[in-house]
């Protein structure tokens, strides 16, 4: 692959892809797909964080979060971005996706240093709530110097402002919504039928939903007044009629993507109770 260019690369080994990023990425023409298929997910969603540090040069400061499956994903994008980099390329997303048991990262290769600048700047250390989800970010280089999530979550164990640092991590957006759209359009087509199973078009709507989301990370609603918590329709419908665009994840089944900050959302699930 050093020696050679390829349009599309698409990487699928046996756990880590870290160690054939710079061969896919060396030669790598603008335009051209990096595919990537991580099956290492105990390291990528943190239950081994020293690995993560070996082999990502990222600290994972909690292990499996509410958002572990999507810091998944924002940790192989910034291995992939890290990569690009180091050859004077910038890389953007096209998607990413976390389910069963692997990481599948797609990003579309950009070519020189303004580039490779520009994607590095995606790159920061964060604070995740361990109950929420709520995240703040800081600098690529000051990784100290960060305030912690402005949730009202109880400051225990990782939670409100006793969120620890962690990182880097990608924290741009993870899809490219025009090419989302046009994979469901291809989906729907009479051509496709019987060629994806239900599973995958579930999926691909959820994608097509999310990626209209900017918003870094999911929100999960902390457990409310009385122990109860809204259902996830209901605060969906309340922050629509708030004037947030919201939606389902596919990353997690008890949260959701939404574009209102911390406060809103947290003012929302308050006014169902």
């Amino acid at each position: 692959m050093h020696e050679e260019t390829f349009e599309v690369s698409i990487l699928d080994p046996f756990g880590s892809v870290q160690p054939f990023l710079d061969a896919a990425l060396s030669r790598a023409p603008k335009g051209g797909l990096i595919e990537v298929c991580a099956t290492d997910v105990g390291v990528l969603y943190g239950t081994r964080p020293s690995i993560a540090a070996r082999h990502y040069h990222a600290h994972l400061a909690q292990k499996r979060p509410p958002c572990y499956r999507e810091r998944g994903v924002r940790l192989l994008y910034a291995a992939i971005a890290q990569a690009a980099g180091r050859h004077d390329r910038g890389v953007e997303p096209v998607y990413g996706i976390s389910t069963e048991h692997f990481c599948l990262a797609s990003m579309r290769v950009l070519r020189g240093a303004k580039a490779a600048d520009f994607t590095v700047g995606h790159l920061k250390a964060v604070k995740i709530c361990r109950s929420c989800g709520a995240a703040s970010k800081g600098s690529c280089t000051e990784v100290g110097i960060i305030e912690p999530p402005s949730c009202e979550c109880k400051p225990i164990d990782g939670a409100g402002t006793d969120a620890k640092t962690e990182g880097p991590l990608w924290v741009g957006p993870l899809y490219d919504l025009e090419t989302v759209n046009s994979m469901v359009e291809i989906a729907g087509l009479e051509e496709a039928k019987g060629l994806m199973s239900k599973e995958t078009l579930v999926l691909l709507q959820k994608l097509q939903e999310e990626a209209a989301i900017k918003n870094m990370f999911h929100r999960r609603p902390s457990v409310a007044a009385k122990g109860k918590t809204p259902k996830l329709t209901e605060i969906m419908g309340e922050l629509q009629r708030r004037g947030f665009r919201t939606a389902r994840t596919h990353f997690c089944a008890k949260s959701l993507k939404t574009e209102a900050s911390t406060q809103d959302f947290d003012a929302a699930v308050k006014a169902l109770l």
